[in-house]
């Protein structure tokens, strides 16, 4: 029974350096241009797939198991202008590093007009008037 756990365990653990072997990672961090503050929970986004993440506390990220390959990173964030990085290269087994400085922009919308009507001869006004 020992032999066989043992067995297994090695088995896992093969396959799981075997799943690893191939792919490198990308982190970072994402900071205010305008002060160089961290930008907590910014989105950093592979373009054309499904491979992301959010910013920490620090304004730190992280994306593993990345093919080996080129790729484009998208970095953006509520009311901030979103950046594209091209051509970010990812090496097997290793860290690409990225720092990225988000611009502020305002949002602005258009002219927003609210109207009501009052209700005079019903139930729902008396109730109200009281």
């Amino acid at each position: 029974m020992k032999k066989l756990i043992i067995a297994a365990f090695c088995l896992f653990a093969l396959s799981d350096m075997a799943a690893a072997q191939g792919t490198g990672t990308i982190s970072g961090k994402v900071v205010d241009r305008s002060n160089d503050e961290p930008l907590i929970g910014a989105n950093v986004m592979i373009v054309g797939a499904s491979w992301g993440a959010i910013s920490d506390l620090d304004g730190c990220f992280l994306i593993k198991g990345l093919p080996a390959g080129t790729y484009q990173v998208r970095f953006s964030f509520i009311s901030y202008q979103a950046v594209t990085v091209a051509e970010v290269r990812v090496t097997a087994d290793r860290d690409t590093r990225l720092s990225v400085a988000l611009t502020p922009s305002s949002i602005q919308m258009q002219e927003v007009i609210v109207t009501a009507q009052a209700i005079k001869n019903s139930e729902a006004a008396v109730i109200t008037m009281q």
